[in-house]
């Protein structure tokens, strides 16, 4: 009885062990790596933003949209937890020369040391595994940036397009506005007497109002309806 209790200790002991090497010393990533990691987010997010400033119609391409916003933020997620591993003094001489002033993190300094003493869950080899999927996504946006010069960017912009693309508080939300448009501009069979309804639900202050409103901007939408009524919670209320 003793041998096993001692062979399954040692067992955990062992394994504990591994685990702690794994985990805390795991070779840390180059600033090189970084660098590069930085400059090909940064690639691939300048052609998210000139995809969302056109009015594509297509599906596949906003599917292909929808994948890229996933990679960068995957790539964004990796980079600051890499980038906390990086000494004080470093991240501030990346500040002053401006690199990474967009992806500057709140953090406190006492958190900043604990982290470093802790190490960080991202090595080399996630570094490189995110490097390789980027320029597999680097390489497939030539068709893609090919396709997008068919679409014609918008020839004007409301107050709320700036509000969205600039302001990021509604990043992503164009999938969802292309889906009302296309649910307004949906013909209904002449029998058909019933009026089709879209519920646009969520918690407040998310960017319902804005999502319609922006969809109702839309030329194909003014085009299609010879009226347009926007109705606000204040307009039911006073009646």
């Amino acid at each position: 009885m003793e041998a096993i209790t001692s062979g399954i200790m040692g067992e955990l002991a062992t394994r504990s062990l591994s685990f702690l090497i794994d985990r805390y010393l795991k070779p840390a990533p180059s600033e090189v790596g970084i660098k590069q990691l930085q400059w090909m987010l940064l690639r691939v997010h300048l052609t998210i933003e000139e995809a969302e400033g056109r009015c594509i119609t297509s599906q596949a391409m906003l599917h292909q949209l929808n994948i890229l916003r996933r990679v960068v933020y995957k790539g964004y997620y990796m980079l600051d937890g890499l980038i906390l591993r990086i000494p004080e003094e470093e991240i501030g001489g990346e500040k002053e020369h401006g690199v990474s002033h967009f992806l500057s993190l709140s953090i406190s300094g006492a958190a900043k040391r604990v982290c470093f003493r802790t190490g960080c869950k991202y090595g080399t080899e996630s570094l490189e595994k995110m490097l390789e999927s980027l320029e597999i996504t680097i390489a497939g946006m030539s068709e893609f940036l090919i396709v997008l010069r068919n679409y014609p960017p918008p020839m004007f912009r409301q107050p709320y397009s700036t509000y969205m693309f600039i302001e990021k508080c509604m990043f992503g939300r164009q999938l969802e506005m292309e889906r009302v448009i296309n649910f307004l501009l949906h013909e209904e069979p002449p029998v058909h007497y019933d009026f089709g309804v879209l519920p646009i639900v969520g918690p407040g202050k998310v960017g319902k109002t804005t999502l319609v409103e922006h969809a109702q901007f839309d030329e194909r939408v003014r085009s299609h309806f010879s009226h347009v009524i926007f109705l606000s919670d204040n307009d039911f209320r006073e009646v």
